[in-house]
């Protein structure tokens, strides 16, 4: 299962607008702390939009005050399992913005898609935070954005109640797909984005974060219905 830290203080860098283009921190544990050695490990950070967060969160994050990493502990992880245990209170090293993308939603787009492979999802919450600000304040009210996770199972899907929880707030804009490869249809492929995506053109950006894997799969169903690689971003 996945762990979710909170991080307090606000995300650090003088360019805020990275972290809305997928933008990671670099984590880094010192020796001592669950490992023979430091450890790092780049780790996308998130603040949850307004109206995402549960009503059981004792503290939710605020954009400024504090942030969240999403940490899936592995039994050999080096960072990730001692980072999944760590005591409230305890410090952590990081820098950042570091990577992203090198741009965000254009004005001239009318349709975006995201495609977020397992953990990949937090860079893609960093969009869609951006994205509900941009809407809540009356901009970018013309975009329609689809937000489709690939998992494993519907009980692996990262946020899931967050994520669902945002799409009926903003229905009229906002569509969440879970697709999962363990039911009927549901592993990605051409066919797949096919049906759940608009079709090819000047005015739909698609971004895509995974595992390598996945992301050479979906560039490759992308481009098989004919997607730019000038509208595709991972």
């Amino acid at each position: 299962d996945a762990v979710r830290l909170t991080v307090g203080g606000p995300l650090p860098g003088g360019d805020q607008s990275a972290w809305a283009r997928g933008a990671h921190l670099m984590v880094t544990l010192p020796a001592g702390l669950g490992s023979a050695r430091p450890a790092r490990r780049p780790y996308t950070p998130f603040v949850l939009p307004p109206g995402a967060a549960l009503a059981a969160d004792s503290s939710p994050t605020q954009a400024g005050t504090s942030f969240e990493l999403l940490v899936r502990p592995y039994a050999h992880g080096h960072l990730s399992r001692p980072l999944g245990a760590l005591d409230a209170g305890a410090k952590l090293l990081y820098r950042g913005p570091l990577g992203g993308c090198a741009v965000g939603v254009r004005s001239t787009t009318r349709a975006v898609a995201m495609l977020a492979g397992g953990t990949g999802v937090t860079p893609m919450l960093q969009l869609l935070t951006s994205l509900c600000r941009a809407h809540d304040g009356g901009g970018q009210s013309g975009v329609e954005v689809l937000l489709l996770t690939f998992n494993t199972s519907r009980a692996g899907v990262l946020l899931r109640a967050e994520l669902e929880r945002l799409a009926r707030r903003h229905a009229a804009w906002l569509r969440v797909q879970h697709c999962c490869s363990n039911e009927s249809g549901g592993r990605l492929s051409a066919e797949l984005l096919s049906k759940a995506l608009p079709r090819p053109s000047a005015a739909v950006q698609v971004f895509v974060c995974g595992p390598p894997a996945f992301n050479d799969a979906a560039r490759a169903a992308l481009a098989q219905l004919g997607h730019a690689d000038a509208h595709v971003f991972s």
